[in-house]
């Protein structure tokens, strides 16, 4: 990286001056990056954006709290291939830009983490959200911009004008940019005010609404915009003549288009699409000449709270009982799960059918509790943790005695972080599309409460897959991974306890580290007034690491 300092004109009252004089120059073979300062400190303008890598960090492209930002972006770059191969950076079109090629950005504060450009384009976004119980030195460092790319390929990708097509339907044709040479672009403009503003209402049913994010900068119990205005919950098989929703169960068109995404009757926001390749043909029977999502549309990243129930495992495990029949099935290797929101927030039509069944198999204590659907892969994850002995002795229940294990979770308190979308496997069905958290990075769960004691189970890590009907299938060759992105790759829990000033012990666990050095994870745990924090660091997730096992807070 070449770096140099130019003079400028100062920004706005109460912004970092200084950092506003930068403009950094990353040259490679294929690309020169440019970020440059727009005039009088409104912003930056950042061309040919790195597109080799998934994340880039601008550390020196600053927010602070109450900031309002505005993106707006275009151009083009070659992503490799044989054809037409060059595509738009913020909103691509053709094979497989349902799941690839898009731009993506996070500021932290203000989006829910990184999310494609075209689902915020335009829109003012409030930097108003700060974690509750990360110190305030920390959280400054971390309010920078981050990018992203979308590919399962980066080595290839390029802005090599001397290569340039126009794409396929002439998405790149260089009268689509004016102005420029073609080649991708972004402005971000920043407005500064001394108090947070009101951010603008959700623009559509299926949007996602938050007022508060947990110490990883992620939205805590989001809502449908639909049902936190209207009380109606989503429903993604209505009518087209439904006057408030109507997403078509997410349909695709030409060129891998999720047809209603950027509609006003369904989402603003731009959801990628993960679905089952070809080996899993079983996913594909439902609504096959529909068009539909084979597999899963996912919004971002989310914090849930409530009771968990265990629902499933399909797995090919004897059956504990014969009252458990349908506890454990023939399937993925993704454990079920059950999580009742506050609320029923986050939940959808499609979830009552999971309620209802679930209640049926006396998993779960009423039909009418709304529920949240959970699933992770139980080879990626529990398969794993054999030193923990309360994780052991719960995978041992659930393989060999299921209906022990939904006793011994029924109704406990959990902290959930996972990837929210809908499952649009059944999309076809009365409700249509149930939503989940899928896969589930993080999971904490209370399995004991006392008057001089709880015990949290745990298990942390930031990647994972989306089962059968998604294109990470191990068993069908998938290798997409969904990854969560957090500052340095920590993930946090806050455990809140009744009474001040706890103490804590742990047994903690990891599939990582320097064992030489006798250092096999590192791991803070603080204790507040009210609770306790535990901060796990996390390799990056490409890395493919987990974190697992119990903490012990006395009163």
């Amino acid at each position: 990286m070449t770096l140099y300092l130019n003079s400028c004109m100062p920004r706005l009252k109460g912004l970092f001056l200084a950092l506003s004089c930068l403009i950094f120059l990353v040259h490679s073979a294929a690309a020169q990056e440019k970020v440059t300062p727009l005039p009088g400190g409104a912003g930056w303008r950042i061309e040919r954006p790195d597109v080799k890598k998934p994340i880039e960090e601008f550390s020196a492209i600053r927010f602070q709290k109450f900031d309002e930002v505005r993106v707006t972006g275009g151009g083009c770059l070659q992503t490799g291939g044989s054809g037409k191969t060059w595509k738009r950076y913020v909103d691509p079109s053709g094979e497989n830009s349902d799941r690839l090629y898009h731009g993506r950005i996070w500021i932290p504060g203000a989006t829910d983490g990184l999310v494609r450009i075209s689902s915020i384009a335009g829109v003012p976004l409030m930097v108003n959200f700060t974690p509750s119980h990360v110190p305030e030195s920390e959280q400054q460092a971390q309010v920078y911009l981050r990018l992203g790319y979308e590919d399962d390929k980066y080595s290839d990708n390029n802005y090599n004008l001397k290569k340039h097509d126009d794409g396929t339907s002439n998405q790149c044709a260089l009268s689509a940019d004016p102005g420029t040479d073609g080649t991708a672009w972004l402005e971000i403009r920043l407005t500064h005010h001394d108090t947070a503003q009101v951010p603008p209402e959700p623009r559509a049913p299926l949007d996602l609404w938050w007022n508060h994010v947990d110490d990883n900068l992620v939205p805590v119990n989001p809502e449908w915009w639909i049902h936190k205005n209207l009380g109606i919950l989503p429903n993604t098989n209505t009518k087209e003549d439904d006057k408030h929703q109507f997403c078509d169960q997410f349909r695709e068109g030409p060129g891998d288009q999720l047809l209603k995404a950027k509609d006003p009757l369904c989402t603003m926001s731009d959801p990628d699409v993960d679905e089952a390749n070809i080996l899993s043909s079983f996913c594909h029977i439902v609504g096959l000449f529909a068009n539909s999502v084979h597999g899963h549309v996912n919004w971002g990243p989310a914090t849930y709270t409530g009771q968990i129930y265990f629902d499933r495992s399909n797995n090919f495990h004897p059956q504990g009982t014969p009252a458990a029949a349908n506890i454990t099935v023939a399937g993925d290797g993704d454990y079920d799960w059950l999580l009742a929101t506050p609320n029923g927030a986050g939940t959808a039509e499609g979830n009552k059918r999971d309620s209802e069944r679930s209640a049926n198999e006396k998993n779960l204590p009423s039909k009418d509790t709304l529920t949240l659907a959970l699933e992770f892969s139980t080879r990626e994850t529990i398969d794993k943790m054999d030193k923990s002995k309360t994780w052991k002795a719960l995978h041992d229940d659930i393989d060999h005695d299921p209906l022990a294990a939904v006793n011994r979770i029924k109704g406990k308190e959990a902290i959930v972080i996972g990837l929210l979308g809908f499952d649009n496997e059944h999309a076809n069905e009365a409700g249509g599309a149930r939503v989940e958290l899928h896969p589930v990075w993080g999971l904490a769960i209370r399995v004991s409460e006392g008057p001089a004691e709880d015990v949290w189970l745990v298990m942390a890590r930031n990647w994972g897959n989306e089962g059968s009907c998604s294109n990470g299938f191990d068993v069908t060759h998938g290798k997409w991974q969904h990854n969560l992105r957090t500052p340095q790759n920590k993930l946090r829990f806050f455990f809140p306890v009744s009474g001040s000033h706890p103490t804590y012990t742990a047994d903690f666990h990891a599939n990582y580290g320097n064992p030489i050095k006798d250092k096999l994870f590192d791991v803070d745990t603080t204790s507040f007034g009210d609770g306790v924090l535990l901060t796990i660091n996390l390799p990056e997730p490409e890395k493919k690491k987990l974190f697992w096992g119990e903490l012990h807070i006395q009163r």
